[in-house]
């Protein structure tokens, strides 16, 4: 159970991070995708996710996914690159576990904003 005064933000959950109910549970064990990593990170840090005027750079991001303002944030911040394709666009695969490594590296350049 998480104290009211710690300021806890269920929020900061992304779906699938913890399942719905008056307290999320926190599952370290449990893996997360890329597009929930950019909603954490975000939102966690209190990060500003105003893309205006940003054109979307990835063919595997919809504008319509929930997702979409915080990939573009990152994306606008120098904070994610995405992986060029062998038909010269790029990709962010949203929906692909993010490992240890590339969470710290977006956590790292982030903090530097």
């Amino acid at each position: 159970m998480v104290a009211d005064d710690v300021g806890f933000q269920p929020d900061v959950f992304a779906p699938g991070v913890a399942p719905i109910g008056p307290v999320p549970a926190f599952g370290p064990e449990n893996a997360i995708n890329r597009a929930e990593a950019m909603k954490i990170l975000f939102k966690g840090a209190n990060i500003e996710t105003l893309t205006v005027g940003v054109e979307n750079p990835f063919t595997d991001v919809d504008p319509q996914a929930w997702y979409y303002p915080y990939i573009m944030a990152a994306y606008k911040n120098k904070i994610v690159e995405g992986y060029p394709t062998e038909e010269g666009t790029r990709e962010l695969r949203p929906d692909q576990s993010i490992t240890r490594a590339e969470f710290a590296k977006i956590a790292v350049v982030a903090d530097s904003m």
